[in-house]
């Protein structure tokens, strides 16, 4: 006879499988007293065909959750904020000239084109004079190499929009290995620094 009902509990493939926690099938109204007023031969039809039954939902219902997983995941995917390549592309190569712009001693101009964060976060004199002690005994820039690119709409310390953190490794003449890091971000629609840091 059958003896589990199927709603809340595990059953168990009888070929031990897996088990299988059951919630979306309620079939513990079947009046299974009836089986035993049938004669044994169709007892034993029904109690087969019963089965065959209960497998085939158990089956379907299976499928049901691994769909219902599997959409979950792509629109959780799709969800997700990105920017396309290109637009990463056209930043890295405005953050290159951005950073030309500091070693070729360029300072004042390399904070007239930051972002207006940037700019209120320090004065164009403070800018100047922090870069004058650290570019120069650097040297010449030999190479600069793209670490990463990521996109992101929340930074620690700054408002919510959007922000590209670029990193690259960059060897200068009197330093082989450092790694700059600029933050670029959506000001008044055009994409500009609003961070850098080396170390």
């Amino acid at each position: 006879m059958l003896q589990n009902h199927i709603q809340g509990k595990t059953l168990m493939h009888p070929n031990n499988y897996y088990d299988i926690k059951v919630n979306f099938l309620s079939i513990h109204n079947l009046n299974l007293e009836l089986l035993n007023c049938i004669p044994l031969k169709n007892n034993i039809f029904m109690k087969k065909t019963m089965y065959k039954y209960l497998v085939l939902l158990v089956f379907t219902g299976l499928l049901s959750c691994k769909s219902n997983q599997k959409n979950e995941k792509v629109e959780s995917a799709q969800s997700v904020p990105t920017v396309s390549n290109e637009t990463k592309e056209e930043v890295i190569n405005d953050t290159k000239e951005w950073l030309g712009l500091i070693y070729d001693n360029n300072y004042s101009q390399s904070w007239d084109n930051a972002a207006s964060l940037f700019q209120k976060a320090v004065t164009k004199e403070q800018w100047t004079q922090q870069l004058s002690g650290i570019v120069p005994p650097l040297g010449k820039v030999i190479s600069r190499e793209v670490i990463s690119a990521e996109y992101h709409t929340e930074l620690p310390g700054a408002p919510d929009g959007e922000y590209i953190v670029i990193q690259f490794k960059t060897s200068f003449e009197n330093k082989n290995e450092s790694v700059e890091t600029v933050t670029q971000m959506i000001d008044d629609d055009q994409w500009k620094v609003s961070g850098y840091f080396i170390k």
